[in-house]
């Protein structure tokens, strides 16, 4: 197996039989995880560099795999996941839920995250992740706001 191969298909956690995109998502919960403790000045650049990586290796592995965002590729899921968390009061219950709005987000693509797939190569399989992403911490920090006002009132 090649290096874009090993690092696009998340340590080849993609050629899972069963919803790959689940468990790149749950991948990139651990290294989230895993990196949490480090400042947010390192994380923010990991994630930066983490994001440039899934560009190339994804598009890379689209020609190998000779399909646009072949369901092997789940270093968007990863990305996307380390992006959400840390958006997120820092609790477990909020974590889980971050996953769920992604994971909804990423499999319904309500707009536009479905015209982002269409940028080319690597670039469109990252770009709809990180926008389900950003949906995803938009709705969870909403409702945070709404409870804590509704809470308090």
């Amino acid at each position: 197996m090649k290096w874009v191969q090993w690092v696009a298909t998340g340590l080849g956690v993609g050629y899972l039989p069963f919803i790959p995109g689940t468990f790149g998502s749950l991948l990139g919960f651990a290294l989230f995880l895993l990196l949490r403790p480090l400042s947010s000045t390192f994380y923010s650049l990991f994630l930066l560099l983490f994001v440039g990586l899934g560009v190339y290796t994804a598009g890379a592995c689209e020609s190998l795999f000779h399909k646009k965002d072949a369901g092997q590729i789940v270093i968007d899921e990863i990305a996307a996941m380390m992006l959400v968390l840390p958006l997120l009061p820092p609790s477990i219950g909020w974590w889980i839920a971050g996953f769920v709005a992604f994971r909804i987000f990423d499999i319904t693509k309500p707009m536009p995250i479905r015209r982002a797939e269409h940028l080319p190569g690597g670039w469109g399989v990252m770009a709809d992740d990180l926008i389900a992403a950003v949906y995803a911490v938009i709705l969870l920090r909403a409702g945070d706001l709404l409870l804590q006002n509704v809470g308090g009132g």
